[in-house]
């Protein structure tokens, strides 16, 4: 159920972005490369913790909108729907929930800021 909730979310982002863009700017589970290159060209690597491990592994995304915010660059999107009624978050106020559902996300963009 949460997976056909994400679905349409992400179906219906691509919708709404292929009335500003054309088709062919918009791509739906693009690959992410998981290789960070410097602006010199040289490889960095990323330290192998469980929590960039998984970043790292996770190697596709929703959307991918090339020239979304500035010509010639691409914008992932990555959709996520949370199941406030799951027994995880039963004893939670909604807000909570949702702040521990960013606890990956903040810890992904800290491994972004290491490199």
């Amino acid at each position: 159920m949460v997976a056909a909730r994400h679905d349409e979310i992400r179906d219906e982002l691509r919708d709404l972005q292929a009335h500003v863009f054309s088709p062919s700017r918009i791509r739906c589970k693009p690959m992410i490369d998981p290789v960070p290159m410097r602006a010199n060209g040289t490889i960095t690597h990323v330290p192998s913790t469980s929590s960039s491990s998984a970043f790292l592994n996770a190697d596709r995304s929703d959307l991918l909108i090339r020239g979304f915010w500035e010509g010639s660059t691409d914008t992932i999107i990555d959709v996520r729907a949370t199941n406030l009624d799951s027994k995880s978050y039963k004893n939670l106020p909604p807000k909570k929930a949702l702040e521990s559902g960013t606890t990956r996300e903040r810890e992904e963009k800290e491994i972004l800021q290491a490199l």
